[in-house]
């Protein structure tokens, strides 16, 4: 299959799975508030959604704004967060708040936040509608480099491995629909593409590299 065929198929499969399956509502999501989105982003790092969303609207009732988070005492938002684990994230949140506190927000306020990397920011921005870049994270990298691959990952960091970046750069960045493919790849690679994988569930296994590997035929 010529690239350009397998860039259009992999985009289409991705979007008629996602707008099939698309059954999870989470507020973040929706969510058009760079501050709320903020929030959400830290909140989820390492952490399972479903924990996520018991705290979610709980801190944003008592923190509905950077400046009444920055005003509020660092046992406070550990005592908040303290369900998700990582209680280090109240330090991240509270230098949030002190950065976002009365100003408007701009992309270059990202650059000023600690614990936000590659994957927050461009997550952001492209829910912003300041680009139309996919945004990568470990579950959505894994499933990109299986299926051009057909290997397991051997590194930590799949999101920053080039040929990873490469395809994604190549295929899915600029496309209308980054949001939805963002959120595909990483619904598919939480829920699928897994460690093991549950490769007879995915929509990618007729002409994916790995499912067709000799690993997975037997």
């Amino acid at each position: 299959m010529k690239k350009a065929e397998l860039c259009r198929k992999f985009k289409k499969t991705l979007l008629e799975w996602w707008r099939s399956n698309n059954v999870a509502t989470y507020p973040w999501r929706t969510d058009r508030d760079a501050y709320r989105m903020l929030i959400a982003e830290i909140l989820l790092v390492r952490t399972r959604r479903d924990v996520v969303l018991r705290v979610y609207e709980d801190f944003l009732k008592r923190f509905p704004d950077p400046c009444t988070l920055k005003v509020a005492e660092l046992k406070q938002i550990e005592e908040v967060i303290r369900p998700l684990g990582l209680i280090k994230r109240a330090k991240y949140l509270k230098q949030l708040a002190e950065v976002m506190c009365g100003v408007d927000f701009t992309p270059d306020l990202l650059k000023k936040i600690k614990g936000v990397g590659p994957y927050i920011r461009t997550l952001l921005l492209t829910k912003l509608g300041v680009s139309n870049e996919v945004a990568l994270d470990r579950n959505g990298a894994r499933l990109i480099y299986r299926f051009i691959t057909g290997k397991d990952p051997t590194v930590e960091k799949m999101e920053l491995d080039p040929s990873v970046l490469a395809f994604k750069h190549k295929c899915l960045d600029g496309d209308p629909e980054a949001l939805e493919l963002t959120y595909a790849l990483i619904d598919i690679g939480a829920q699928i593409c897994t460690t093991p994988p549950r490769c007879l569930l995915c929509p990618l296994q007729s002409y994916c590299s790995y499912r067709s590997s000799s690993s997975q035929k037997n």
